[in-house]
């Protein structure tokens, strides 16, 4: 059983994002919060927070980095109405993914699996956000140096994007479980990167930056 937490001001979509994740029998509802420090108050133990990016208050990136930091190093999943800015801190904080509050339920529930496995769950425009980040400074061809991106390399990215649990996706690259957490790892550690969201991006920007 996976618990989860959801942390959102507007009351009507706390109660809608609960009701849709208990549909799930593998996942259960252990806290709603309206405040950030609701949600960092909360001590009994979380596997995937939902956690709002536009509250008033404390940062996400900054509730994010204390969510994680707790006792139980729960994975925190970004959601949003809206593409927002603020997706670029919350992913250097940690969080494992940005979602969209009108994505479909099943994707929902899925993202909240996916997440407690400890993989990344990044839309398409998750990833350009990022990738249109000036601060980060991957606009710079220095950025690419010494990111060497090969074809095993490339549909780890992608099948990572798509939200494989690690079994099928070692079982599509033909490696053993162990072995692709290995890969991922040393990919990680190439890139500079200490999350996977921002693993995806970065090597998509590298990609890019060869193919210009």
């Amino acid at each position: 059983m996976i618990r989860v937490a959801i942390c959102d001001d507007q009351v009507l979509a706390l109660e809608g994002l609960a009701s849709i994740v208990a549909l799930d029998p593998e996942l259960k509802v252990v806290f709603l919060a309206g405040t950030r420090e609701e949600a960092l108050a909360f001590r009994d133990p979380v596997d995937v927070w939902l956690l709002d990016v536009a509250m008033p208050g404390l940062s996400a990136a900054e509730t994010c980095r204390r969510l994680r930091e707790g006792a139980h190093g729960p994975r925190v999943l970004m959601i949003t109405a809206f593409p927002d800015s603020r997706i670029t801190d919350s992913m250097k904080a940690g969080a494992s993914g940005y979602l969209y509050k009108d994505a479909p339920a099943a994707h929902l529930r899925h993202a909240l699996k996916t997440a407690a496995e400890g993989l990344s769950v990044s839309s398409p425009e998750a990833i350009a956000a990022l990738l249109d980040e000036p601060l980060m400074g991957w606009a710079s061809p220095d950025a690419y140096e010494g990111i060497v991106i090969d074809d095993k390399d490339e549909r780890i990215v992608q099948l990572v994007l798509e939200g494989h649990a690690v079994e099928a996706m070692a079982a599509q690259l033909g490696m053993s479980e162990s072995g692709f957490k290995k890969r991922l790892g040393r990919l990680m550690q190439r890139a500079g990167v200490t999350t996977r969201p921002l693993l995806m991006a970065r090597l998509y920007a590298a990609r890019a930056a060869r193919v210009d």
